[in-house]
């Protein structure tokens, strides 16, 4: 059986540009699952602070792949600095940003299943990334019926525990394989040859002059 060889694309700056904005965000979500995976590993002490702030940077590892999929998924005649504004618009509301993913991705690529994903946007998104203050997190566990925040069954407090950001872990990192699988599909890798090389950074520059302080 004959293998065919990968048909390489002709050079194009746009998409090239939208490979590095979401590889950009793909990789940031893979150093937010890293951190949490070492600090997990390494600490034996999980006080409501600390378990807040290992919450938020799963929070930002969610947000970050979904910003990459909105890019990965942008139709060919939206341009980077479009599909980049789209994303950044969404600020931190991943309900927001999910949204827009699905949108995007229908008819094209499989988004989480229907149980994860009410996991995340109904109840792992009660937690905001806000809460990486110590203070903000003990307000609202103050908010829980006491006997339910002594047992860790309240709205809150029974998602600041080892056990529930070792559950939303698992979701964010499905969702991580999913963003780099669109990648990988819909752009291309950032290669290119010499003579390619000055179109892209003029293209770049062209990127960081429109959006100036937007980025």
């Amino acid at each position: 059986m004959k293998i065919r060889p990968k048909i390489t694309p002709p050079f194009n700056s746009e998409r090239l540009l939208k490979s590095t904005l979401s590889n950009s965000m793909l990789s940031d979500a893979n150093d937010f699952l890293w951190r949490v995976d070492i600090v997990k590993s390494n600490s034996d002490f999980f006080g409501i602070s600390f378990i807040s702030k290992i919450y938020v940077e799963l929070l930002m590892a969610v947000e970050s792949d979904l910003k990459s999929l909105i890019i990965s998924l942008s139709l060919r005649k939206e341009t980077p600095e479009d599909a980049y504004m789209v994303a950044r618009n969404c600020g931190h509301d991943i309900s927001k940003l999910y949204s827009e993913v699905e949108k995007r991705a229908k008819n094209r690529i499989t988004l989480l299943k229907l149980k994860d994903k009410n996991e995340l946007l109904e109840k792992a998104t009660q937690i905001k990334v806000s809460n990486r203050y110590k203070l903000i997190s003990l307000l609202k566990i103050k908010t829980d019926d006491p006997l339910d925040r002594l047992f860790g069954v309240g709205k809150y407090s029974s998602l600041l525990t080892y056990e529930y950001i070792s559950d939303l872990e698992k979701i964010a990192l499905k969702l991580h394989q999913i963003s780099s699988k669109s990648s990988k599909r819909y752009l291309d890798m950032v290669a290119m040859n010499g003579r390619n090389i000055g179109k892209y950074e003029r293209r770049v520059n062209q990127f960081k002059e429109k959006l100036g302080k937007k980025l």
